[in-house]
């Protein structure tokens, strides 16, 4: 071999050595790949594709139009990985106000993510008539069993399917004319005594009393006594002693308590992380679920026991036609914490908001009141002569549930408190299935692709502030926009605007009573009573717990007119 051989063939042999040096070098092991390439890449990858979304959402789907400037979803921009949970937990005690200035700005339809969701807003009667009713089945409230489940258990508000629907069939039977026409009636009569005795004493001494705490007191015993017959340990805490607002209760505490606590799981898809780092927030959850169900539970065992299966509506109540479909005294006691929710906070707060647009300051010029207290002695309503000093009920007549029709402007008042101070000011449903938010042709609103996972987002109290909706003078509290000035009688009007108490197969099953339990309290005060603020300056704010209340009370003075 010559030296040029010898040369060339140790060059070519270097070289091979040298590629195959190299080729050990970048082509690392499975494991080594796992342990120190795959963490960053991983890592930088996260950061580029959700650099402004949320973890876990999806990416941002084209909205169905050939309109290259609403091609795209509008919305706040978000931040790394969080999305716009951050904004959100900023904004959580006005979180309201958030998602009108979101609205106003963004429009229709705007989108959010947080972690592993992305939201779409859909405050519009066709959409909301559209994942309401005409797709009913492709939407649900599975997203609230991880937040919810542990206070609502498997209650009307937290199911799907047939645990819903046995429930909802089950407690329309309580709803009904007949019983409206009886033994609610008769209940609600008895609650209306002790509150205008109560009344009555409040106005001699002349002392201060939160409104609201005196409805959450009345309308807590009388939905337990339609709900179980009875007061069980809670009959103190509403008398007409002015002493029982003085009165505390491991339940109604609990009960009080669970409500923004729940809540702020609900506006908090990090809730469980965050409860990790602050131990007294999962405490406190904890303490208030076992405070209701240690009230509710035994109700619901004694009652098991005591009534045989087959048995049918021996008390006539909520619990005996639940009992009908359910023995399970751990199934039946979170059912009955539902209707409890429901019966309670939203009545209460609804009727307090009501009183404080009567007797604020700046409606004082439209004389509301002046024209409740006429057509509530025009129909022959007025307590205020018809019971004397002694306190007597016998001479008192209240609202017969047919009645209420005669009552136009009162169901006006009611009908725009619901609409401006909704109970149940927002709600969110999960997409079981793809589906699609139509076009509304009408706004140039195009169709918006909802996918499996995805969530719509409402606020009634947001569409209550839509000029769009509700016309210019939509900020204002103007009852005679629900009457019809030819005919002096309620206007109709679609659920899908007039969207306070849900519309659809989920309507509000205790939208009859609450009305009819609003009506009769007003028609039996507001003729009686003069109601007065305790600061007149008062601004009032909402609630941020699962029913939109007044955050600072109703703190009033009452005077015997």
């Amino acid at each position: 071999m010559t030296w040029q051989n010898m040369s060339a063939s140790a060059s070519s042999s270097g070289a091979s050595s040298s590629s195959s040096t190299l080729l050990e070098l970048s082509l690392p092991s499975a494991t080594e790949f796992a342990l120190y390439y795959l963490p960053p890449l991983t890592l930088i990858w996260l950061l580029l594709r959700y650099r402004n979304t949320a973890f876990g959402s999806r990416k941002p789907i084209p909205r169905i139009t050939t309109d290259p400037a609403q091609k795209w979803p509008k919305g706040p921009p978000g931040s790394l990985l969080l999305g716009n949970q951050g904004q959100l937990n900023a904004n959580a005690h006005r979180y309201l106000d958030q998602f009108l200035e979101w609205r106003r700005q963004y429009g229709l339809g705007y989108e959010l993510t947080i972690p592993g969701h992305r939201i779409i807003e859909a405050n519009h009667p066709t959409w909301l008539e559209h994942f309401q009713k005409t797709a009913f089945n492709c939407y649900g409230k599975a997203h609230l069993i991880a937040t919810n489940g542990e206070l609502q258990r498997t209650g009307i508000f937290t199911s799907d399917g047939h645990a819903w629907m046995t429930q909802r069939k089950a407690a329309t039977h309580a709803f009904s004319r007949n019983h409206f026409k009886g033994p609610i009636s008769d209940k609600l009569h008895q609650h209306l005594d002790i509150l205008i005795d109560l009344l009555d004493n409040l106005a001699a001494t002349g002392e201060k009393f939160d409104f609201q705490d005196v409805m959450a007191r009345y309308t807590m015993l009388l939905s337990m006594s339609i709900a179980f017959s009875t007061h069980s340990t809670l009959a103190p805490s509403f008398t007409s002693d002015p002493r029982c607002l003085d009165g505390r209760y491991d339940f109604v505490d609990g009960f009080d308590n669970a409500s923004p606590l729940i809540d702020k799981r609900t506006r908090n898809s990090l809730w469980k992380l965050t409860e990790k780092f602050d131990a007294s927030a999962k405490e406190q959850v904890d303490g208030a679920i076992k405070a209701i169900y240690a009230f509710i539970e035994p109700l619901c065992k004694k009652r098991v026991a005591e009534v045989k299966p087959g048995t049918k509506n021996k008390e006539g109540d909520i619990l005996d036609l639940f009992l009908e479909q359910e023995r399970d005294p751990w199934v039946l006691a979170g059912w009955m914490v539902n209707i409890l929710f429901a019966g309670r906070d939203t009545t209460a707060f609804s009727i307090s908001w009501l009183l404080y647009e009567l007797i604020a300051p700046q409606n004082g010029s439209k004389g509301m009141m002046q024209k409740a207290r006429d057509e509530i002695e025009s129909n022959g309503l007025s307590l205020q002569a018809s019971v004397g000093d002694d306190h007597s009920g016998a001479a008192r007549t209240y609202l017969d549930y047919d009645d209420q029709k005669n009552l136009t402007y009162l169901n006006a008042l009611w009908m725009e408190t619901i609409r401006i101070h909704p109970a149940s000011a927002r709600g969110m449903s999960i997409c079981y299935e793809d589906n699609t938010l139509p076009a509304i042709p009408a706004i140039n609103q195009p169709a918006v692709q909802v996918k499996k996972g995805d969530l719509v987002m409402w606020q009634d109290w947001v569409l209550a502030r839509l000029p769009s909706i509700w016309g210019d003078d939509c900020e204002e509290f103007v009852p005679e926009r629900f009457v019809d000035a030819d005919t002096n009688s309620i206007k109709p009007i679609s659920l899908w605007k007039f969207h306070g108490f849900n519309a659809g197969p989920r309507t509000c099953l205790g939208k009859n009573l609450a009305t009819f339990d609003a009506l009769a309290v007003l028609a039996a005060t507001l003729d009686r009573y003069d109601f007065e603020l305790v600061d007149k300056n008062q601004q009032v704010n909402y609630t941020t717990g699962m029913n939109m209340g007044i955050k600072e009370g109703l703190w009033v003075t009452v005077k015997r007119r």
